[in-house]
């Protein structure tokens, strides 16, 4: 595979530099058989079709984003159990006592430093704390430099006992739906019209692992990610039956 379709291997994604980049490691990770790492932490849509293609060049490879179920990870080639990642966890602690900060306004902060967003991983927020992974390259600088979100002081800190670590936490619904068509499952899901789901797509405010949608007859399947701007994110679980009227009967988590 060359460059070129590699990076059409990709076409959904709209950072190509970030594909090209990826395609240097894969092409020496299957050169030379030595353990490499990706520089960037990558969304679901991205690793699975890597890991596809490592299994089929016979490349050991390993993902990893610290929390379980973690979406945004860094890949790592030719890697073993005992390989360790570039990665650090830091725990942002809001010291406000007046403000209630959001995953957003976590997320906001640290873009605000001039990092990109694929610099870090996923973000779990608990109580009046943040806790996040970052590259290894930059998590000093996010250490020095965060010391405010908004108009709220913060204290950082560096997690070395991942023990310690809170997990995602999802509200867990069932839904009925008459198909897998992205438009019907955002109806379910955030309580809205069909016409309104269909409009929300039409205005690329919807996304499928992390991938934005325009098209309303999409369909999606078992752990996709669905993000609805303004409604929130969503992991789709299995299917589990059918109602008495032939609806789909589908497991929702909704991330908290």
């Amino acid at each position: 595979m060359n460059k070129n379709e590699f990076i059409n291997y990709f076409n959904e994604y709209d950072d190509k530099n970030s594909i090209s980049l990826l395609y240097d490691k894969f092409l020496l990770a299957n050169k030379t058989n030595k353990e490499l790492f990706t520089n960037e932490f990558y969304p679901p849509y991205i690793w699975s079709k890597v890991s596809r293609l490592a299994n089929n060049h016979s490349i050991a490879l390993k993902t990893e984003g610290i929390f379980e179920l973690s979406e945004r990870r860094l890949i790592g080639f030719n890697v073993d159990q005992y390989s360790l990642f570039p990665m650090k966890v830091l725990k942002i602690e809001n010291k406000s006592k007046f403000s209630i900060l959001s995953h957003k306004d976590y997320l906001g902060a640290i873009m605000a430093l001039g990092i990109k967003r694929n610099k870090f991983g996923d973000f779990i927020v608990n109580e009046n704390c943040c806790y996040t992974v970052v590259h290894e390259d930059i998590y000093e600088y996010v250490l020095t430099n965060l010391n405010k979100i908004g108009n709220s002081s913060c204290k950082v800190s560096l997690i070395e006992n991942l023990e310690l670590l809170p997990q995602v936490s999802f509200n867990r619904q069932i839904i009925l739906v008459s198909s897998d068509r992205i438009d019907c499952v955002i109806s379910s899901i955030c309580n809205i019209s069909r016409s309104k789901a269909q409009d929300l797509v039409a205005s690329s405010k919807v996304m499928i692992n992390y991938i934005e949608i325009n098209e309303k007859d999409v369909l999606i399947k078992e752990k996709d990610i669905i993000t609805v701007r303004g409604y929130g994110k969503f992991r789709i679980g299995e299917n589990i039956g059918t109602s008495l009227k032939g609806k789909l009967r589908k497991e929702i988590l909704k991330y908290v």
